[in-house]
């Protein structure tokens, strides 16, 4: 029973995500980590469990901003093991490919996301929210923190953008 709360799903086109049954599987520093969250109504948690290490770090919060309980964690964490995060990569070749509008449906509702060139990195917008900056990881994989951006091409044409948020994944087209 444990190895099928702590095994990825798998999309039906074989994409292996990071969610298990009810917890995220992702590596924080080069560590494995466990985690779990929740948001109701201005009550926010994080619980991440570091079975390398079998240390577990839990944030409550009781308050709807401006920090995350995701936040705090990493915060923890850096403090405790040493932020070993490396530098972002530069990107060479032409960035522009990736800018523009991508659309789809995530958590039941249409998503609209927009990518900017910002000198030599990319911004999302996710809707009207806040613009962030995603920095170039390898291939087409783009990353902020934990959030990770893969552009989809086909013939070397960009044509798509999968989001991995962790706890969310859209799947969405480019529109232009």
């Amino acid at each position: 029973m444990y190895n099928e709360l702590i095994s990825p799903t798998v999309l039906k086109d074989g994409t292996v995500t990071r969610n298990a049954m009810g917890l995220t599987i992702w590596e924080s520093n080069g560590r494995k980590v466990l985690s779990h969250g929740g948001r109701l109504y201005g009550f926010l948690s994080e619980g991440q469990y570091f079975p390398g290490e079998d240390l577990t770090f839990i944030t409550l919060i009781n308050s709807a901003g401006p920090v995350t309980p995701e936040e705090i964690n990493d915060y923890a964490v850096n403090a405790v093991f040493g932020n070993r995060t490396p530098a972002p990569r530069a990107f060479e070749g032409d960035i522009t490919q990736y800018c523009g509008v991508y659309e789809g449906f995530g958590k039941g509702t249409k998503t609209i996301v927009k990518v900017a060139k910002a000198a030599s990195s990319l911004t999302i917008q996710f809707g009207s929210g806040r613009i962030r900056t995603i920095e170039f990881e390898k291939n087409n994989i783009w990353r902020e923190g934990r959030d990770l951006y893969y552009f989809m091409v086909s013939d070397r044409i960009v044509t798509g953008l999968r989001v991995d948020r962790v706890y969310d994944y859209y799947i969405l087209t480019k529109s232009r």
